[in-house]
């Protein structure tokens, strides 16, 4: 009888250490599979395009104590931008970018100004700016965010800017 109190036990432990993604979380995984984006950088007339190959909600395995859950988009090398609802128990989501050294934690975002922004003919009116400021193993230094549409545009360490060709 010890045993399957234990058991009964340990298994409500185990399952009430999960964390979800909130609505408010899920807002900022924009992307759909099959989505193409194109980037131009007009300074020399190139064009450069990243397609989503699939967007998943996992929660992931392996010998944690705590799982919270994840939304992230794939590219043909690995995860491009993923959401996750913290790392461990009681702590804050945040928005990841692949190959930025950053985590943008979704309650400063949602209390970050937003900016308009002209992309060719069009106006973005809800973007903010992320600074990779550790740049440790990143070339981006800084990203235009939207909340409505992701990455439209993002700034090397040498200065060449590309922007998302919006049509």
């Amino acid at each position: 009888m010890k045993k399957i109190i234990l058991g009964i036990f340990i298994l409500t432990v185990f399952s009430s250490c999960k964390e979800y993604l909130s609505k408010t979380d899920l807002k900022y995984m924009p992307y759909k599979t099959g989505d193409v984006l194109v980037f131009k950088n007009k300074n020399f007339n190139l064009t450069d395009s990243i397609k989503i190959l699939k967007v998943r909600k996992y929660m992931p395995d392996g010998p944690q104590l705590h799982f919270n859950e994840v939304i992230q988009a794939e590219v043909s090398n690995g995860r491009f931008i993923s959401v996750h609802s913290g790392y461990v128990e009681n702590s804050e989501s945040y928005l990841k970018i692949d190959n930025i050294s950053e985590k943008y934690y979704i309650k400063n975002l949602e209390n970050t100004m937003t900016t308009s922004l002209k992309i060719e003919n069009n106006i973005i009116d809800d973007v903010i700016v992320l600074d990779n400021e550790k740049g440790i193993i990143s070339k981006i230094k800084k990203v235009f965010w939207s909340k409505s549409k992701g990455i439209v545009k993002y700034e090397t360490e040498k200065g060449k800017i590309w922007e998302l060709k919006i049509e």
